[in-house]
């Protein structure tokens, strides 16, 4: 099983975010803590997790993977979000329902279908809102059904997984209050906590979290994190990352649920290496004490980021001709 949340999150700037955040823990009678859990589609405004059975739901999700991607409509970001819906419940009913168990003795058709759950959410842009759902099996009308979920009636927050989300719901009221909620990334703490939690060892609420947002933009973005704690390696989708596929990742720090700030306070002197457009948007970054301005958003310092990296390496093939072409005079 698992642990799966998903919910609004309103930022220190006054922005809106759709924020997933998933253990990492696949179990069958054994425990694997690297299992991927969430999932980009070929849409970029939405994600999907799941909780349950692996065997069932990797098939469902690869499969609706697979008909996005192989469906113009479907992954044309102007078609609605709620087509994507009720195509993605069509979809797992009929494969629910293709479960073949003739070859069990007493089989239980009601228990195999309703092995896996879902949170699928994402921005509508025909509504400007995010929306999130809990999928699951209904067995009394024998469909994959979706419901929509709330805090307080009015925040979207969803659990699936382990843990009752009654349960969860309640440890959320003891954190943010019963009257004008507005959630920053308080489930990514107690989804971090349970994972944490020592005292059940039996406990599949395991491995690193991941974590993704989708924005107002209709964008989407999986995020690594370090593990087990701030001082710990970093980790992306559950799994360690090593080598140079931890340069095109953003961590969130554990201990403090933020992202890891790793651009320099100060303007570099980076300008003979960059294009005008991105001496601009660099200038932009900083303010007139060249300081870097701290209301920049996640999409900005990734993309500051990113230049500033191409620098570092543009400067080290500058160093290695140096150091070649004294060599050669030796």
């Amino acid at each position: 099983m698992t642990l799966c949340a998903a919910w609004v999150r309103h930022t220190p700037t006054g922005d809106q975010e759709l924020v997933f955040a998933t253990d990492s823990c696949l179990s069958a009678g054994e425990r694997w803590e690297a299992g991927v859990k969430l999932f980009e589609l070929p849409r970029r405004d939405c994600f999907i997790c799941f909780a349950g059975e692996t065997n069932r739901a990797y098939p469902m999700i690869l499969n609706l993977i697979q008909t996005i991607n192989t469906s113009p409509a479907l992954k044309n970001p102007q078609t609605d979000l709620l087509d994507i819906l009720n195509h993605t419940k069509a979809l797992f009913t009929d494969l629910a329902q293709a479960i073949d168990l003739s070859e069990i003795n007493r089989p239980n058709y009601d228990e195999a279908r309703s092995e896996a759950q879902f949170i699928f959410g994402g921005w509508r842009w025909q509504t400007s809102e995010f929306y999130v759902w809990r999928l699951f099996y209904d067995l009394k009308v024998e469909v994959f059904t979706a419901e929509r979920c709330y805090l307080d009636d009015s925040e979207p927050v969803c659990f699936i997984g382990d843990i009752e989300s009654d349960d969860l719901i309640l440890e959320l009221y003891e954190v943010v209050g019963m009257t004008d909620i507005k959630l920053d990334m308080q489930p990514l703490k107690l989804l971090i906590r349970k994972i944490r939690d020592t005292s059940r060892p039996s406990s599949s609420i395991r491995g690193a979290p991941q974590i993704g947002k989708v924005y107002r933009s209709g964008n989407c973005k999986v995020f690594g994190v370090l593990w087990q704690s701030s001082d710990g390696k970093p980790h992306y989708q559950g799994r360690p990352v090593v080598g140079i596929q931890n340069l095109v990742h953003l961590y969130f720090d554990p201990d403090t649920c933020e992202l890891i700030n790793n651009l320099p306070d100060k303007k570099p002197d980076v300008a003979k290496f960059l294009h005008t457009d991105e001496i601009t948007f660099v200038n932009l970054c900083y303010n007139e004490e060249d300081n870097l301005k701290l209301d920049l958003n996640e999409f900005q310092r990734g993309k500051l980021q990113e230049i500033l990296r191409q620098v570092a390496y543009e400067q080290f093939l500058n160093t290695v001709k140096i150091i070649e072409q004294t060599e050669a005079q030796l």
